[in-house]
C-alpha cells in the first residue's frame, strides 16, 4: 500500500470513528433524557433496569421480556460507582455504552445456550438429566471446535457443583454455570502435566543446544480468581499429586506477549492442579 493510499485509509477510518462517536453521543443524550428520572447524570439500578429491559425486548422482539436481576446485579457491580453527590450506585454516562455492549453479549450467549438446552431437553421436562447434560456439553464443544470427549468424572463434578436444588438434574438457570465450570475443567486438563511434559522436555533440549541471552525473570501473572477457585476445588476433589518434574516451564528465546502469558499461566496451573489420572496414564 502506497503512502497516499495509507493516508486515505487513515482519513476514512478517522471519519468513520467520528461518525460513530457522534451517533453514540446522540443515543446517550436520548437515553438520559428519557430514563434518567433522578437527574443524577448516572443510571441508578431501577433506571438501568428500564434501559436493559428495553434493549432485551428489542433484541428478542418480545414486549414482555425483562432483564433478570442476576444480570442486572452483575452490570451494576461491574460498572456502577458512587460519589459524594450520589449515594446510590449508578452507571456513569462514560460507562453506559460499555455496559450495554456487555449486556448484549450476555443476551446473545443466553439465547444460544437456551437453544442448546432446548435441543438437549428431549423430554421437555425443563431440566437436564446426566445424559442430557452430556449431550449439551458435547454440542457446546462442537460449536467451539473442541474435542467432544466429556469424562464421566468431570460430568459428575459439574452436576455436584451446579445442581443447586440437589435433584441430580440441571435447570436452564444452572446450565450457564455448568457450561462455564466444564470449560474451566477443560482448561485444567489441557494444561495437565502428562499433556505438556514431553513438549517441555523437547523445548528444554532445543534451548540448551543454542546460546541464549540471559534475561531477568518476570513475575508470573496472577491466576484469575474464578479459575483459581475452580482449580482449588477441582484439585481437592481429585486428591492427586503434583508432578514436580515439569514445574517451571522454560519460556524460550523472546516469546511473544501471548506466549509468555500462556507459559506463565501453565506454570501456575501445574503448581496448583492435582490430576489423579497422570499416574494412571503413564
Amino acid at each position: 500500500m502506497g503512502a497516499a493510499a495509507a493516508a486515505a485509509a487513515a482519513t476514512a477510518k478517522r471519519k468513520r470513528l467520528e461518525r460513530q462517536a457522534a451517533a453514540d453521543s446522540s443515543l446517550l443524550d436520548e437515553w438520559f433524557k428519557t430514563f434518567d428520572v433522578s437527574h443524577t447524570g448516572a443510571f441508578e439500578r431501577s433506571e438501568m433496569k428500564v434501559v436493559l429491559t428495553q434493549i432485551k425486548r428489542e433484541a428478542l422482539s418480545d414486549p414482555t421480556a425483562e432483564v433478570t436481576d442476576k444480570l442486572l446485579d452483575k452490570i451494576m457491580q461491574k460498572y456502577g460507582t458512587t460519589n459524594v453527590l450520589r449515594s446510590e450506585t449508578g452507571v456513569e454516562r462514560a460507562s453506559v455504552l460499555v455496559a450495554v455492549k456487555k449486556y448484549k453479549a450476555w443476551l446473545k450467549y443466553e439465547r444460544n445456550l437456551a437453544a442448546l438446552f432446548e435441543k438437549a431437553d428431549r423430554d421437555q421436562s425443563g431440566k437436564l438429566s446426566r445424559d442430557q447434560l452430556l449431550y449439551l456439553l458435547k454440542n457446546v464443544a462442537i460449536e467451539r471446535g473442541l474435542s467432544v470427549v466429556v469424562k464421566g468424572e468431570d460430568l459428575d463434578f459439574v452436576i455436584e457443583r451446579c445442581d443447586l436444588v440437589g435433584d441430580g438434574e440441571i435447570s436452564l438457570e444452572e446450565a450457564g454455570p455448568a457450561v462455564a465450570l466444564w470449560t474451566q475443567i477443560r482448561l485444567i486438563r489441557l494444561l495437565r502435566p502428562s499433556s505438556i511434559a514431553a513438549p517441555v522436555a523437547r523445548r528444554s533440549l532445543q534451548a540448551s543446544s543454542r546460546p541464549t541471552l540471559s534475561r531477568p525473570s518476570l513475575p508470573s501473572p496472577p491466576l484469575p480468581k474464578a479459575l483459581a477457585s475452580t482449580v482449588s476445588t477441582y484439585s481437592a476433589s481429585r486428591r492427586g499429586e503434583v508432578n514436580p518434574a515439569v514445574i517451571g516451564m522454560p519460556l524460550g528465546a523472546r516469546p511473544s506477549e501471548v506466549a509468555a502469558q500462556q507459559a506463565c499461566l501453565a506454570r501456575l496451573m501445574i503448581e496448583r492442579v492435582c490430576c489423579r489420572d497422570v499416574a494412571t496414564e503413564r
